[in-house]
Formats: C-alpha cells, structure tokens, sequence
C-alpha cells in the first residue's frame, strides 16, 4: 500500500492537522473552539495514553504495554516503576497528577516520584516524594487520582531531566490513565 503523509491526508480529507512537537493534532470536530482547547491544553508534560502509544515511558523491573488508552505496567518484582526522559524547569510545574484505573489493592499504594536535576543526575532518596491515590467514594474501574506536591521535596528546583513513577512495594499490574504536570 502507498504511504501518505498525515498532514497531507488530512488536507485531501479536508481535515485541520496541526504538528507540535512530536505530536499531530487532526481536528475531526464540528466545533473550532473545542479543537483549539484540546491542542492548546497538552504543554507536552502530559501523557494520556489515548493513542495506543507508551509516549516516552519505560520500564523499570517489569513490562509496559497499552490497552484501552491505558499505559499498563506489569511488575516483575515489588519496586518496579515507569521512567521518562524530560526537560523542563522546576519552577514551571507545582503538582504531578497521576490518573490510575481503581483496583482492588489501589488504596494501599504509595505511589512515589523520584526525579533527576541537570546536576543530580540519578534517581536517589533526597529527591523522592511520596503521594497516596484518593478512593473515597470511587467504584472499581474508576479513574482515581494521586496529587504530588512538588515543591515538597528541597531538592525540587533547577531543570528537571528525568521522572520516575514507583508504585512502591506492589505487585499489583497498574493501569495508568494519564500522568499530567
């Protein structure tokens, strides 16, 4: 089958596509403003996982996929976590807000960030903040969420290169719906 770039199938289409960055935005809506609102809304620092795409994240001790606009993290041990390259400065973002899929064992996560700087340039103790997920009154197979402090941790400030999302101490196969600063 040929190959047709997107932006020009759009055109043929008589779709609207914008690129930023790595990311193609195809407007497919009656309404402009709701376009302009959903392109203008991702800062790049967000993941949704709607697309079928791990979106830059990997596996630390056990295996990612995705499914159902989900990224899934099986674990192969208890400290298994997702990590992702980044740069931005800490002064930008206040909060990380992790969206998981409600489990059973949801409740008894502690999920924890651990963050590198330009000049603490590995993953360590003294730059990790810890977060609980809010169930109260959310069904199983609900969205829950995990609201990280980030300005918490002293370490927080100068540019931020790297994320890592531990599910601390689970071996639970975790469901994330989106991961936002």
């Amino acid at each position: 089958l040929p190959t047709i770039e997107l932006k020009k199938l759009c055109g043929i289409l008589g779709y609207e596509c914008r690129v930023k960055g790595n990311v193609y935005y195809v407007n497919a809506t009656d309404s402009k403003e709701e376009y302009e609102q959903v392109v203008e809304s991702n800062t790049g620092n967000s993941w949704t996982f709607d697309y079928g795409e791990k979106e830059g994240w990997s596996p630390q001790n056990g295996s990612l996929s995705t499914e159902s606009g989900y990224l899934v993290m099986t674990p192969s041990t208890g400290d298994s976590a997702v990590i992702h390259a980044v740069s931005f400065d800490a002064s930008e973002y206040t909060h990380l807000i992790v969206g998981v899929k409600n489990a059973e064992a949801t409740k008894n996560w502690t999920a924890q960030l651990f963050f590198k700087t330009k000049y603490a340039t590995s993953y360590a103790a003294d730059r990790k903040i810890n977060g609980r997920y809010n169930t109260e009154g959310k069904n199983l197979g609900d969205t829950v969420e995990c609201i990280i402090p980030l300005y918490s941790c002293e370490g927080y400030r100068d540019t931020i290169t790297g994320l890592r999302l531990d599910q601390h101490m689970t071996k639970d196969v975790v469901h994330f719906d989106y991961i936002k600063l």
